[in-house]
């Protein structure tokens, strides 16, 4: 019986070992025939001058270039790039090399955020928050505009879907504070409904100009701007924010958001980039 027992224990264990081995093998070969199928996109980029008068600075294609390869270290396997190469490629130059096996609009995707300059803006709203509730925009004063803050929740009859929702807001023009130097942004979250804190911290001349904009204008909504974009929903400013940080609350679309603070954390792109050139290789 114990022979028996033995034999069967060998068998067993043998078969276990065949499993194991079978699935790495599959999953290396998987892994490989993946990466051979994957193509390789080579993009150069220059660095836009903010006027004709004013090329980028001496290291902005070394910072451009740090930048883009920080993005892609934190968010390769998000944006499903791999191989992400990036340096200076002469003065305001910057070459990138990455390899995916996603459709091209895909990678045009990930691009986008890698090379997202990422400048970070405040501006303030129409000190009456119903004002689109009364007036056409057309009809807003000429130093205002409509921009919309976008919220995307989930479909909870269809798993995996989102939808977005709009909400318009009437801002100025002209911020009141452009950002020079976020020296660090993070995301945490916390409880079952993934409450997400937001932090921004600014270097010493940025601080103390939020301090004194805060303090002027308490009362008053104002809006966080990426890019031009409305990534957080308007606040009120309850009083002058003082410290060099200020913090946002909410139930925010994390896979979205967290490749934000990502760029964000990783830096402000010197100057815009602008594609140059494509090449798409196997």
């Amino acid at each position: 019986m114990a022979a028996e027992r033995s034999t069967l224990s060998t068998f067993l264990i043998n078969a276990l070992i065949v499993v194991v081995v079978a699935g790495l093998v599959a999953g290396v070969a998987a892994w490989f025939w993946g990466r051979r199928a994957a193509r390789t996109y080579t993009l150069t980029y220059r660095l836009a001058r903010e006027a004709a008068d004013s090329p980028p600075g001496p290291g902005a294609a070394e910072e451009a270039a740090r930048i883009m390869a920080e993005r892609a270290e934190r968010l390769g396997g998000k944006l499903n790039i791999f191989g992400v190469v990036a340096r200076a490629a002469g003065p305001g130059a910057v070459r990138l090399q990455l390899r995916s096996r996603r459709t091209p609009e895909e990678v045009d995707q990930a691009l986008a955020w890698l090379t997202m300059p990422g400048q970070v803006e405040f501006r303030l709203l129409h000190p009456r928050p119903d004002v689109l509730e009364t007036t056409k925009p057309e009809q807003l004063p000429a130093e205002y505009e409509v921009l919309d803050y976008t919220s995307l929740h989930y479909i909870l009859s269809r798993p995996g879907e989102i939808e977005p929702h709009a909400h318009p807001y009437a801002v100025e023009r002209e911020p009141v504070l452009r950002v020079r130097e976020l020296t660090d942004a993070r995301l945490e979250t916390s409880g079952w409904a993934k409450t997400v804190t937001l932090t921004f911290c600014f270097g010493p001349e940025d601080a103390g100009r939020l301090a004194t904009l805060t303090a002027l204008h308490a009362g008053r909504e104002m809006a966080m701007l990426v890019d031009g974009r409305m990534i957080l929903p308007p606040n009120q400013i309850e009083g002058p924010a003082t410290g060099g940080a200020l913090q946002a609350e909410g139930l925010f679309f994390l896979p979205v958001m967290r490749k934000f603070i990502a760029c964000l954390d990783a830096g402000t792109m010197p100057a815009p980039l602008v594609e140059q050139e494509r090449t798409v290789g196997r």
